[in-house]
């Protein structure tokens, strides 16, 4: 007897959710820390999907470290799809380094950011690298944290002391802040963008005292939303360095697609 067409509809959930949950389910007992964190002969189109699985399926961080920028674009741009919470560690050019002004404030600021999130315990991945980048130099979060300004609603503060401290460290005053390294002032309004931040800060000032803080669009300057705090970076780089493997944490899972032929292992065991 020939099936009926067309096939009755089967009313099953099929979202990635459902996916990874089934999948999880079925590989429970395979789901165990990798010895080296290498995959061993894993097909490439697998890796985003296994990796994904790997990193939800422990409670540290997940570090994913590539052979080279182009297999982190390609896996990064595939493993979003299972992830949404995927980070890159962005490069920085070789001729950046030397520069007292950087040419891309963006790449500068999102390194800033990754390398303060890695700091402290609320940071989600995973974080796709890649070998270069293992023992490259970068500030530490705690020098980063020391070279931050902490303002917070509720506190007194000399607003004109606040924006001399800013020039001071770099930033540059404007009409209307748009980009990271500018601030403007406009009464009792404080506008700033700090380097590392996704999004610039309003202060509201009720004579000293900050009566509000809310972050803004800088290309509309209408508020998101109200925070509690913020961090102001007053420099760019901390002045203590340490290799990034050295933000790795035992807990962390260290995964190195295709490097079953590796001799050299840039994590350790882990």
């Amino acid at each position: 007897m020939p099936a009926p067409w067309p096939p009755p509809i089967v009313k099953k959930s099929c979202t990635t959710e459902d996916i990874f949950q089934r999948s999880a389910a079925a590989l429970k007992g395979v789901l165990k820390k990798p010895e080296l964190g290498r995959f061993g002969s894993v097909a490439d189109e697998a890796i985003p999907f296994l990796t994904a699985l790997l990193a939800r399926s422990q409670k540290g961080r997940t570090w994913v470290i590539c052979e080279g920028i182009r297999q982190q674009d390609e896996l990064a741009a595939e493993l979003v799809q299972w992830t949404e919470t995927t980070r890159v560690f962005p490069d920085l050019p070789a001729w950046e380094e030397e520069a007292e002004i950087l040419a891309d404030p963006e790449t500068v600021s999102e390194r800033l950011e990754l390398l303060s999130s890695l700091g402290g315990k609320d940071f989600s991945g995973p974080l796709v690298i890649h070998h270069g980048q293992w023992t490259e130099d970068v500030p530490t979060p705690k020098s980063l944290a020391k070279n931050a300004m902490t303002l917070k609603t509720g506190e007194t503060h000399d607003l004109d002391a606040l924006a001399a401290n800013l020039t001071a460290s770099g930033y540059e005053p404007c009409p209307q802040t748009a980009v990271r390294g500018q601030y403007s002032l406009r009464g009792g309004i404080l506008d700033v963008f700090s380097w590392q931040a996704p999004r610039p800060v309003r202060v509201e000032f009720d004579d000293r005292q900050i009566e509000s803080l809310r972050e803004f669009d800088p290309d509309t300057q209408i508020s998101t939303g109200e925070i509690p705090n913020t961090q102001i970076l007053l420099q760019k780089t901390g002045t203590a360095t340490c290799p990034l493997s050295s933000l790795a944490t035992p807990q962390d899972l260290l995964l190195i697609p295709n490097a079953e032929n590796r001799v050299d292992d840039p994590g350790g065991s882990s």
